[in-house]
């Protein structure tokens, strides 16, 4: 029996809920698969909203038991109830108790690209067997290639852009939607994109590694402070917060 586990549309997803989930468990992106502007939000485990504190609860020890068998019982009302008393801790910003703080998006990667035609044969897949997404799809003479892979144990997000038939350019940044509450620091950083050309036969070194709590553009920069590539058959880049 052959097992293809792979999800795939013919598509971009419209919003966040239906892009493709990559991520390493500290480390996570959705691809939304967009044509000429690729989207890739990117989350981080320990952004929340609020200061960091001591969240230790005492009386979670002793709990948990009671917890665990009203759960497996199958009385999920009482056991995530028991479970919220025992561990929703002093309600974090809010000051309201069993609260937490809300969950941050750490921010976009924007990937732009010169296409030369109109878009067809598009395609987003997501292999479940090798942990990879993907996007390509045909723009004129072009055949386009994303694919992008959370490494386990380097915790990064890689990013492989492609094309064939043809040199492309392509202009990338870090962003993050306003948010009143929330204070970005944006800085250069060690060299994390490479991009070459097969054509000009160069290899040009572009900087884009995110950090936390800062974002970290290319020490190359194109307009508006993005990295640019052009000219090329292949761009690779990694980002780490």
């Amino acid at each position: 029996m052959i097992r293809d586990m792979r999800l795939w549309y013919e598509a971009p997803a419209r919003e966040w809920l239906e892009g493709l989930p990559i991520g390493t468990g500290r480390l996570a992106a959705m691809v939304l698969g967009t044509f000429r502007r690729e989207r890739v939000a990117l989350n981080h485990e320990c952004l929340w909203k609020g200061v960091n504190r001591h969240r230790d609860n005492a009386v979670s020890r002793d709990a948990l038991p009671e917890v665990r068998r009203l759960l497996l019982a199958g009385n999920y009302v009482d056991g995530t109830r028991a479970a919220r008393d025992a561990f929703g801790g002093g309600g974090g910003g809010s000051g309201r108790p069993q609260r937490v703080d809300p969950y941050q998006p750490a921010g976009d990667l924007y990937l732009e690209f010169l296409t030369p035609g109109p878009i067809a044969d598009y395609r987003r897949e997501l292999d479940l067997d090798r942990a990879r997404a993907m996007v390509s799809y045909q723009a004129g003479a072009a055949r386009f290639t994303r694919e992008y892979v959370a490494h386990l144990v380097e915790d990064l997000i890689l990013v492989r852009l492609t094309c064939e038939g043809e040199p492309f350019d392509c202009v990338a940044w870090l962003d993050r939607t306003y948010d009143p509450d929330c204070e970005l620091t944006f800085t250069t950083e060690a060299p994390a994109m490479d991009t070459w050309s097969e054509k000009a036969g160069r290899r040009a070194m572009l900087g884009h590694r995110f950090s936390s709590p800062s974002m970290t553009r290319s020490d190359r920069t194109a307009a508006g402070g993005a990295a640019g590539a052009g000219e090329a058959d292949a761009a690779a880049a990694r980002l780490t917060m």
